[in-house]
Protein backbone atom coordinates (compact mmCIF):
# COMPACT_ATOMS: atom_id res chain seq x y z
CA UNK A 1 0.00 0.00 0.00
CA UNK A 2 1.32 3.31 -1.32
CA UNK A 3 1.64 5.69 1.91
CA UNK A 4 2.44 8.57 0.29
CA UNK A 5 -0.03 11.20 0.20
CA UNK A 6 -0.49 14.23 -1.98
CA UNK A 7 -2.90 16.75 -0.29
CA UNK A 8 -4.05 19.80 -2.13
CA UNK A 9 -5.50 22.29 0.00
CA UNK A 10 -4.44 22.21 3.61
CA UNK A 11 -7.42 24.15 5.11
CA UNK A 12 -9.14 22.96 8.06
CA UNK A 13 -10.06 19.48 6.87
CA UNK A 14 -7.43 19.10 4.67
CA UNK A 15 -5.08 20.25 7.13
CA UNK A 16 -6.63 18.20 9.37
CA UNK A 17 -6.58 15.66 7.68
CA UNK A 18 -2.70 15.72 6.87
CA UNK A 19 -1.76 15.89 10.83
CA UNK A 20 -3.50 12.88 11.49
CA UNK A 21 -2.00 11.15 8.75
CA UNK A 22 1.39 12.02 9.78
CA UNK A 23 0.58 10.40 13.25
CA UNK A 24 -0.43 6.85 11.32
CA UNK A 25 3.12 6.70 9.66
CA UNK A 26 2.63 8.31 6.22
CA UNK A 27 4.43 10.47 4.53
CA UNK A 28 2.55 13.60 3.66
CA UNK A 29 3.16 16.15 0.91
CA UNK A 30 0.95 19.08 0.74
CA UNK A 31 0.37 22.35 -1.24
CA UNK A 32 -1.87 25.60 -0.18
CA UNK A 33 -1.77 29.01 -0.98
CA UNK A 34 -1.92 30.36 1.86
CA UNK A 35 1.10 30.77 3.77
CA UNK A 36 0.76 31.38 7.04
CA UNK A 37 -0.41 27.95 7.63
CA UNK A 38 0.38 26.58 11.32
CA UNK A 39 1.19 22.96 10.83
CA UNK A 40 3.54 20.21 11.34
CA UNK A 41 6.94 20.89 9.78
CA UNK A 42 6.73 17.09 9.21
CA UNK A 43 4.61 17.61 6.59
CA UNK A 44 6.48 18.32 2.73
CA UNK A 45 5.52 21.41 1.55
CA UNK A 46 5.73 22.39 -2.30
CA UNK A 47 5.87 25.77 -3.33
CA UNK A 48 3.35 25.17 -6.06
CA UNK A 49 0.41 23.07 -6.80
CA UNK A 50 1.92 21.62 -10.26
CA UNK A 51 5.05 20.75 -7.98
CA UNK A 52 3.12 18.81 -5.43
CA UNK A 53 0.81 16.96 -8.18
CA UNK A 54 3.99 15.31 -10.25
CA UNK A 55 5.16 13.54 -7.13
CA UNK A 56 4.42 9.75 -6.85
CA UNK A 57 1.17 9.01 -4.58
CA UNK A 58 -2.37 9.26 -3.91
CA UNK A 59 -4.32 12.84 -4.32
CA UNK A 60 -6.30 14.18 -1.66
CA UNK A 61 -8.54 16.96 -2.90
CA UNK A 62 -9.44 18.53 -0.49
CA UNK A 63 -9.91 22.49 -2.00
CA UNK A 64 -13.32 24.55 -2.64
CA UNK A 65 -15.66 22.24 -4.63
CA UNK A 66 -15.77 25.02 -7.68
CA UNK A 67 -11.70 24.37 -7.76
CA UNK A 68 -11.81 20.89 -7.94
CA UNK A 69 -12.32 20.19 -12.08
CA UNK A 70 -9.20 22.83 -12.24
CA UNK A 71 -6.90 20.75 -9.95
CA UNK A 72 -8.27 17.55 -11.64
CA UNK A 73 -7.46 18.67 -14.77
CA UNK A 74 -3.52 19.23 -13.45
CA UNK A 75 -2.96 15.40 -12.36
CA UNK A 76 -0.55 13.84 -14.33
CA UNK A 77 -0.19 10.55 -14.97
CA UNK A 78 -2.31 7.59 -13.28
CA UNK A 79 -3.48 8.23 -9.79
CA UNK A 80 -6.04 7.48 -7.50
CA UNK A 81 -7.74 10.36 -5.99
CA UNK A 82 -9.45 11.25 -2.97
CA UNK A 83 -11.90 14.03 -2.80
CA UNK A 84 -13.59 15.26 -0.21
CA UNK A 85 -15.08 18.41 -2.37
CA UNK A 86 -19.21 18.77 -1.65
CA UNK A 87 -21.58 17.93 -3.89
CA UNK A 88 -18.61 16.81 -6.81
CA UNK A 89 -19.75 13.65 -8.39
CA UNK A 90 -17.54 10.73 -9.38
CA UNK A 91 -18.49 11.21 -13.36
CA UNK A 92 -17.98 14.94 -12.75
CA UNK A 93 -14.26 14.28 -11.54
CA UNK A 94 -13.82 12.17 -14.43
CA UNK A 95 -14.90 14.33 -16.87
CA UNK A 96 -12.37 17.15 -15.47
CA UNK A 97 -9.87 14.83 -15.67
CA UNK A 98 -6.81 14.50 -19.03
CA UNK A 99 -5.92 11.17 -17.86
CA UNK A 100 -7.61 7.85 -16.31
CA UNK A 101 -7.61 8.37 -12.94
CA UNK A 102 -9.35 6.25 -10.19
CA UNK A 103 -11.81 8.27 -8.21
CA UNK A 104 -13.06 7.70 -4.21
CA UNK A 105 -15.65 10.60 -3.40
CA UNK A 106 -15.44 10.80 0.52
CA UNK A 107 -17.57 13.08 3.03
CA UNK A 108 -16.01 13.46 6.62
CA UNK A 109 -18.33 15.76 9.00
CA UNK A 110 -17.01 18.39 10.93
CA UNK A 111 -16.52 16.25 14.26
CA UNK A 112 -13.72 14.88 12.10
CA UNK A 113 -11.92 18.25 12.91
CA UNK A 114 -11.64 16.42 16.76
CA UNK A 115 -11.20 12.62 15.96
CA UNK A 116 -14.89 11.59 16.68
CA UNK A 117 -16.15 11.80 12.65
CA UNK A 118 -18.18 9.77 10.31
CA UNK A 119 -17.04 9.57 7.31
CA UNK A 120 -19.03 7.78 3.85
CA UNK A 121 -17.38 6.67 1.07
CA UNK A 122 -17.95 5.63 -2.66
CA UNK A 123 -15.90 4.00 -5.28
CA UNK A 124 -17.11 3.43 -8.60
CA UNK A 125 -15.85 -0.28 -10.75
CA UNK A 126 -12.50 1.34 -11.46
CA UNK A 127 -11.23 0.71 -8.09
CA UNK A 128 -9.52 -1.89 -6.42
CA UNK A 129 -9.63 -3.40 -3.39
CA UNK A 130 -6.11 -2.19 -2.28
CA UNK A 131 -7.21 1.75 -3.01
CA UNK A 132 -10.49 1.15 -1.10
CA UNK A 133 -8.68 -0.25 1.72
CA UNK A 134 -6.21 2.88 1.44
CA UNK A 135 -8.80 5.17 1.82
CA UNK A 136 -10.86 3.56 4.87
CA UNK A 137 -7.25 3.84 6.31
CA UNK A 138 -7.19 7.35 5.74
CA UNK A 139 -10.60 8.40 7.07
CA UNK A 140 -10.36 6.18 10.12
CA UNK A 141 -7.76 8.16 11.74
CA UNK A 142 -10.38 10.74 12.38
CA UNK A 143 -13.45 8.47 13.61
CA UNK A 144 -15.69 5.70 11.58
CA UNK A 145 -16.33 5.01 8.20
CA UNK A 146 -18.89 3.48 6.23
CA UNK A 147 -18.86 3.02 2.34
CA UNK A 148 -22.13 3.48 0.14
CA UNK A 149 -22.91 1.12 -3.08
CA UNK A 150 -24.73 3.94 -5.13
CA UNK A 151 -23.25 7.51 -5.24
CA UNK A 152 -27.36 8.41 -4.92
CA UNK A 153 -26.55 7.53 -1.46
CA UNK A 154 -24.62 10.62 -0.47
CA UNK A 155 -27.24 12.99 -0.53
CA UNK A 156 -28.75 10.85 2.45
CA UNK A 157 -25.79 11.15 4.06
CA UNK A 158 -25.32 14.84 3.64
CA UNK A 159 -28.97 15.35 5.05
CA UNK A 160 -27.64 13.18 8.09
CA UNK A 161 -23.89 12.64 8.58
CA UNK A 162 -22.64 15.94 7.03
CA UNK A 163 -25.59 18.40 8.16
CA UNK A 164 -26.40 16.64 11.17
CA UNK A 165 -23.85 18.14 13.36
CA UNK A 166 -25.57 21.51 13.30
CA UNK A 167 -28.95 19.62 14.60
CA UNK A 168 -27.23 18.22 17.48
CA UNK A 169 -25.78 21.85 17.90
CA UNK A 170 -29.28 23.00 18.01
CA UNK A 171 -30.69 20.64 19.95
CA UNK A 172 -27.86 21.58 22.72
CA UNK A 173 -28.36 25.44 22.31
CA UNK A 174 -32.13 24.29 23.39
CA UNK A 175 -31.51 22.53 26.16
CA UNK A 176 -29.33 25.34 27.51
CA UNK A 177 -31.77 27.79 26.95
CA UNK A 178 -34.15 25.79 28.59
CA UNK A 179 -31.88 25.49 31.46
CA UNK A 180 -31.57 29.29 31.75
CA UNK A 181 -35.22 29.65 31.76
CA UNK A 182 -35.45 26.74 34.33
CA UNK A 183 -32.78 29.13 36.62
CA UNK A 184 -29.57 27.89 35.97
CA UNK A 185 -27.19 30.20 35.02
CA UNK A 186 -25.65 30.05 31.25
CA UNK A 187 -22.18 28.80 31.89
CA UNK A 188 -23.85 25.54 33.96
CA UNK A 189 -26.94 24.98 31.68
CA UNK A 190 -24.18 24.76 28.34
CA UNK A 191 -21.87 22.29 30.41
CA UNK A 192 -24.94 20.21 31.41
CA UNK A 193 -26.44 20.13 28.04
CA UNK A 194 -23.04 19.01 26.35
CA UNK A 195 -22.22 16.66 28.60
CA UNK A 196 -25.72 15.25 28.64
CA UNK A 197 -25.39 14.52 25.08
CA UNK A 198 -22.31 13.61 24.60
CA UNK A 199 -22.61 11.61 27.09
CA UNK A 200 -25.70 9.88 26.31
CA UNK A 201 -24.34 9.54 22.48
CA UNK A 202 -21.14 7.35 24.15
CA UNK A 203 -23.08 5.42 26.24
CA UNK A 204 -25.46 4.28 22.97
CA UNK A 205 -22.07 3.42 21.05
CA UNK A 206 -20.84 1.25 23.53
CA UNK A 207 -23.93 -0.61 24.59
CA UNK A 208 -24.68 -1.70 20.96
CA UNK A 209 -28.33 -1.45 21.98
CA UNK A 210 -31.14 0.79 19.60
CA UNK A 211 -31.82 4.16 20.57
CA UNK A 212 -35.29 3.44 21.42
CA UNK A 213 -34.02 0.36 24.27
CA UNK A 214 -31.72 3.25 26.03
CA UNK A 215 -34.62 5.56 25.80
CA UNK A 216 -37.20 2.09 27.62
CA UNK A 217 -33.78 1.98 30.50
CA UNK A 218 -34.00 5.82 31.18
CA UNK A 219 -37.73 6.20 31.44
CA UNK A 220 -39.66 5.37 33.97
CA UNK A 221 -43.30 4.43 35.34
CA UNK A 222 -45.28 7.97 35.84
CA UNK A 223 -42.12 9.86 36.04
CA UNK A 224 -39.90 12.82 34.63
CA UNK A 225 -38.75 11.63 31.74
CA UNK A 226 -41.90 10.12 29.88
CA UNK A 227 -43.86 13.65 31.19
CA UNK A 228 -40.69 15.23 28.71
CA UNK A 229 -40.78 12.70 26.29
CA UNK A 230 -44.54 13.26 26.00
CA UNK A 231 -44.01 16.97 25.60
CA UNK A 232 -41.21 16.21 22.81
CA UNK A 233 -43.65 14.03 20.82
CA UNK A 234 -46.39 15.85 20.74
CA UNK A 235 -44.66 19.19 19.42
CA UNK A 236 -43.37 16.84 16.37
CA UNK A 237 -39.80 16.35 17.90
CA UNK A 238 -39.35 13.20 16.04
CA UNK A 239 -41.07 13.85 12.36
CA UNK A 240 -38.95 17.73 12.62
CA UNK A 241 -35.90 15.73 12.66
CA UNK A 242 -36.66 13.46 9.81
CA UNK A 243 -37.68 16.63 7.38
CA UNK A 244 -34.22 18.24 8.52
CA UNK A 245 -32.54 15.37 7.38
CA UNK A 246 -34.70 14.57 4.10
CA UNK A 247 -34.67 18.89 3.66
CA UNK A 248 -30.78 18.69 3.82
CA UNK A 249 -30.04 15.54 1.42
CA UNK A 250 -33.37 17.20 -1.46
CA UNK A 251 -30.93 20.28 -1.24
CA UNK A 252 -28.06 18.26 -2.19
CA UNK A 253 -29.62 16.61 -4.75
CA UNK A 254 -30.93 20.27 -6.45
CA UNK A 255 -27.10 21.72 -5.77
CA UNK A 256 -25.48 18.64 -7.60
CA UNK A 257 -24.67 19.17 -11.24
Amino acid sequence: MNKKILVAGLGKMGGTIASLLLRRGFEVHGYDPSANLKLSDKIIRHGSLSDLLSQTGTVMLAVKPAQTADVISSIPGEKLVVSIAAGVSVAAMKSAARSSHRFIRAMPNTPFLVGKGATAIFADETVTGEDISLAEEIFSAGGIVMRVQTENEMHAVTGLSGSGPAFAFEFIQSLEDAGVREGLSRSMARNLAVATVSGAAELLRRSGDSAAEKIHDVTSSGGTTIEGLFALRRAGFAGSVMEAVSAAAEKSRRLSP
